[in-house]
């Protein structure tokens, strides 16, 4: 009896069921597009989130070499960086001065009038701010990218072609915190001293810059006859040895031709620089010397067919 009534009203509005089917079928695909759409707009702000994140400024994050700084020392870094700044803008130039480190003084602004016209005046020819980037890390020292813009605050605008960028390394751990500047990071004092039948040499200092290497040795003439510690003829010549027998080259430009002349018995202090960067992950383990000339004054007369060198290396 139910099933007839029930087949009566199914045949009496056959055409209205359709109708209704129609339209639950249409309302499922809309909601399922509607999820699909709703999903993928999820999905989507989620990258952008995460795209801001990875875009975000974040200065304790080394980028060359070296670990991550701590929120600490970046904060005590800042400090001092602050007040250099704070310094040359207000034309407190001397002030600025003795907060550079005494090793990038003696190396790079040896007088207050040096610092004054070959950085501050380029640079703080108005009020500038800054902003850091960690570069390099080691135990000793951090290397940060510092790059001075103006002051938005003063001009009401960021001019992208009025930015200055520079190096500037603190020393961890120093009880009076300074700043080194111009790619200058630090100065070490040496004492390694090398010997060999023609001559005897001494390290006295290392100095590192941000891209190269800088050694001053004390170089001692053994033999009665003048040598010469290269032709200066060839970069290949003369070459810093690091650990896994890598290799850095000298500036030849840099080394003047008395310098590496010894009369017998002489004692000479040369400044050899090599192109080593701050970021390098090798120690250093000698100064290599390869073509040193035995005797100088037979060497002048014939210089194309002179054969008698010798080669030694200097330990660090």
């Amino acid at each position: 009896m139910i099933r007839v009534k029930i087949s009566n009203f199914i045949k009496r509005n056959k055409n209205k069921i359709s109708d209704l089917g129609k339209k639950l079928i249409i309302v499922a695909i809309v909601v399922f597009i509607a999820t699909i759409i709703l999903s993928f707009t999820k999905n989507t702000s989620k990258d952008e989130d995460n795209n801001t994140v990875k875009e975000a400024y974040t200065p304790r994050e080394t980028v060359i070499e070296g670990k991550d700084i701590s929120e600490e020392q970046y904060e005590s870094d800042t400090n001092v960086v602050n007040q250099f700044l704070e310094y040359c803008n207000n034309k407190q130039i001397e002030e600025a001065y003795n907060l550079i480190s005494e090793d990038c003084r003696e190396n790079i602004y040896k007088t207050i009038d040096v610092f004054k016209q070959s950085y501050y005046n380029p640079i703080f020819t108005e009020k500038r701010t800054y902003n850091l980037q960690s570069w390099v890390s080691t135990d000793s020292y951090t290397v940060y990218r510092i790059r001075y813009t103006t002051d938005m605050l003063s001009t009401g605008k960021y001019q992208e072609n009025n930015v200055y960028q520079d190096y500037i390394t603190l020393i961890k751990n120093a009880e009076s915190p300074k700043v080194s500047i111009g790619n200058f990071v630090l100065a070490e004092e040496c004492d390694t001293k090398t010997e060999v039948n023609e001559i005897s040499a001494r390290i006295i200092k290392k100095v590192i810059y941000t891209e190269d290497e800088e050694y001053e040795i004390e170089v001692r003439n053994k033999t009665n006859k003048t040598i010469m510690l290269d032709s200066l003829n060839s970069t290949d010549n003369i070459k810093l040895i690091a650990d896994s027998n890598i290799t850095y080259p000298t500036y030849i430009s840099k080394i003047y031709k008395q310098d590496v002349i010894l009369k017998p018995k002489d004692i000479k202090r040369i400044k050899l620089r090599f192109k080593k960067s701050c970021s390098s992950n090798k120690k250093t383990e000698y100064i290599q010397f390869y073509k040193v000339i035995r005797d100088y004054e037979t060497y002048t007369q014939d210089t194309q067919n002179y054969t008698d060198t010798f080669s030694f290396r200097i330990k660090i």
